[in-house]
């Protein structure tokens, strides 16, 4: 198989166009549709805690390496809803909101957007309270997963790719969180929970964790690598950079184009999509095409 282009030293890395907080996408009335292209969603450009589907700013400059003490300016401004300042004081032996024995995982794709959280803590936790901070990484990428999600979409995984520049976010998870942010991942089927590299993030003292996507990254009709435009990050100039919907229909494409997929593809892409959705095995076939002609990471 093809290794990735060597991650070249020739051109400067280029800024991301599209923010983060605004990923561009057609307008669609199918919420099917609409769901799929969406991603990586909505979220905020600054630190924030999410309660009950709100958010809440917290303040940035210390936020970003001491969020127990961003917490704490927080509720000292008295303009929380108060049951949700009930909840910061309840485990203050440990910090407050229990900071002290949160995992802090670093979002590339979703889990940064409160909409997506509401969806995965809504129904099981819905009093549950998690700090999201905002993190800087050297020499990483987030680039599209070979794969596909239960509701359409290719995510995101970070990827080691010299001069690369990310700025990402972190959710500071207790152990029951991280243990249903598991089980949304897929963990050791999709994706691996793995410590991050020090040297690769902007606050060394802490133990970073990340999901890595297990089949590798996803390769466009030329065989490349694409790194995620609605994350805003600084690339070197030979890593192409493309929207959700713009991969979909590259992905659509290629498996109209291949042999054993097909005859099972439809024509049409909304179709498509609808398909990757409602049908599980025609969704696992494709993710294992995927997985078989999938990139593996740099330096991995």
């Amino acid at each position: 198989m093809r290794r990735a282009a060597s991650p070249g030293r020739t051109q400067p890395p280029q800024l991301s166009a599209s923010p983060a907080h605004a990923p561009a996408l057609a307008l669609h009335a199918d919420p099917v549709i609409e769901r799929a292209l969406g991603y990586p969603y909505r979220a905020p450009d600054h630190a924030y805690l999410f309660w009950q589907g709100r958010t809440f700013p917290l303040p940035e400059d210390d936020a970003i390496t001491h969020p127990d003490e961003a917490l704490t300016r927080l509720l000292a401004d008295d303009m929380l809803p108060a049951p949700l300042m009930a909840i910061l004081r309840r485990d203050q032996d440990e910090g407050l909101a229990g900071m002290k024995r949160r995992h802090p995982v670093i979002a590339c794709g979703s889990n940064r957007a409160p909409e997506r959280l509401a969806q995965k803590y809504g129904s099981t936790l819905p009093d549950a309270v998690i700090p999201v901070t905002r993190i800087t990484l050297r020499d990483h990428a987030v680039c599209y997963a070979a794969t596909v999600t239960a509701y359409g979409a290719i995510p995101a995984t970070i990827v080691p790719w010299p001069e690369a520049r990310a700025e990402l976010m972190v959710t500071w998870l207790t152990d029951r969180q991280l243990a249903i942010m598991n089980e949304t991942e897929d963990l050791g089927v999709v994706y691996a929970l793995e410590p991050m590299p020090a040297e690769a993030v902007s606050c060394r003292d802490i133990p970073f964790l990340h999901y890595r996507a297990i089949p590798g990254l996803f390769r466009d009709g030329d065989g490349a690598p694409v790194a995620l435009a609605a994350v805003p990050q600084a690339l070197p100039g030979n890593l192409r950079i493309r929207q959700e919907e713009e991969v979909l229909h590259s992905l659509h494409l290629l498996c109209r184009q291949d042999a054993k997929l097909a005859g099972e593809t439809p024509d049409a892409f909304c179709a498509f999509v609808h398909r990757l959705v409602a049908d599980a095995g025609f969704r696992q076939n494709v993710m294992a095409w995927l997985a078989a002609r999938a990139e593996k990471p740099f330096g991995s």
